[in-house]
């Protein structure tokens, strides 16, 4: 036999035991259908059966629904979390007809169209079956299961945030499992799951957070049942956002400016990132020696004790090789918790005996509790 013959006899061997034994994708998409429809009229809780149809796939995240009812688009932004390792099923409790009586007449039989991934957010092997519709008799005047709200973020010591939640309907006592969402400054989402029991209407139990808050503001927010999985009579008072601040002393340069030269009060740069300012122009000016040069410096609180006393230097160098030094300015009781002060300091600038464009820049040095900031920017000089 030929080594070409022998080749070729096992690539159709290969072949054919790929073809029966069949090949993994790597990445399989999901296929979302709405399988069923689960109606507890006690309770009055809408519930869907949500089934992945292509095995082999995986998904774990948010999902948009969209729910409509007698025709009636009532929502277009109902997020739940759907699990899926496989082509299985995951029931999600969707909604409580007593959330929409006020927009659609719920007498009688009514149409109720559901639509899972409403956007088409989650690409998928078949986006034509993501739609069910059914009709049912509502119970709006049952009583809902829960209302469960954030209340309260505050901090305690140095490395711990607590949060308060509070069973908020006005019947029914809250016990269950309930997943919570806590990030901060809009980042990654950290995500656990913890347990009421027995919770009493208007009645709240505190959690901490393991966190240490860092120098300026935090934005602490919390959300209690992400995913929506318990049905609530409010769903919007499940998330807080506050910002908080260390117990430290610490301030901060936020932005500066050049108001002007001698009377002049034109404002020239106004950046809030002073790292992006780009280089100002002083000039020209002919007839005098020195010439006035009006500072704005604004300074931010980065944590929740006041700064009782600073003081504000202002180098100048003309040009970059010479260097002005002008009289440190004192100033007292510091910005606090975010707060921004602005203080205005003039210095002068001496005529130089260079002519044309010459490249300068300015020192802005901030001292306080014994600690040194200093920021530099670049400055243009015309017209000596």
């Amino acid at each position: 036999m030929t080594l070409q013959k022998f080749s070729l006899r096992m690539l159709v061997l290969c072949l054919g035991l790929c073809s029966l034994m069949g090949v993994a994708s790597a990445d399989v998409k999901p296929d979302f259908s709405i399988e069923a429809f689960i109606y507890n009229a006690g309770g009055d809780i809408f519930t869907v059966r949500v089934r992945n149809n292509n095995p082999g796939a995986q998904y774990e995240g948010n999902v948009t629904f969209g729910i409509w009812l007698n025709n009636t688009l009532v929502t277009s932004s109902r997020t739940k979390y759907l699990y899926f390792n496989d082509n299985d099923a995951f029931d999600v409790m969707l909604f409580q007809s007593t959330e929409f009586i006020n927009q659609v007449n719920l007498s009688g039989n009514v149409s109720v169209k559901v639509k899972v991934d409403y956007h088409n957010n989650v690409l998928e092997t078949n986006e034509n079956n993501n739609t069910k519709t059914q009709t049912f008799i509502f119970n709006p005047t049952a009583t809902a299961v829960a209302d469960l709200a954030v209340t309260s973020i505050y901090k305690v010591g140095a490395d711990q945030v607590k949060y308060t939640v509070k069973n908020a309907h006005s019947q029914n006592p809250f016990s269950g499992m309930m997943k919570i969402n806590w990030s901060v400054n809009e980042g990654a989402g950290h995500f656990w799951m913890t347990s009421l029991s027995n919770l009493q209407p208007g009645h709240s139990k505190d959690f901490a957070i393991p966190y240490t808050l860092q120098p300026g503001r935090n934005g602490i927010q919390i959300k209690v049942d992400p995913g929506n999985q318990i049905a609530e009579t409010n769903e919007s008072n499940n998330s807080k956002l506050v910002y908080l601040y260390p117990s430290i002393a610490e301030i901060e340069l936020m932005k500066y400016a050049r108001l002007g030269y001698q009377s002049s009060k034109r404002i020239i740069n106004q950046n809030t990132n002073p790292a992006l300012i780009t280089p100002d122009t002083i000039g020209p000016v002919t007839s005098a020696v020195n010439r006035k040069m009006h500072i704005e410096v604004r300074l931010r609180g980065l944590g929740s004790e006041n700064v009782n006393s600073y003081v504000i230097t202002v180098f100048c160098y003309v040009p970059a090789s010479t260097l002005r030094t002008y009289m440190p300015v004192g100033f007292s009781n510091g910005p606090v918790n975010g707060e921004i002060k602005k203080q205005d300091i003039t210095i002068w600038v001496p005529k130089s005996a260079a002519s044309g464009n010459q490249s300068g820049k300015l020192k802005i040095e901030l001292k306080y509790l014994g600690k040194t900031k200093n920021w530099e920017f670049p400055i243009q000089f015309s017209g000596f």
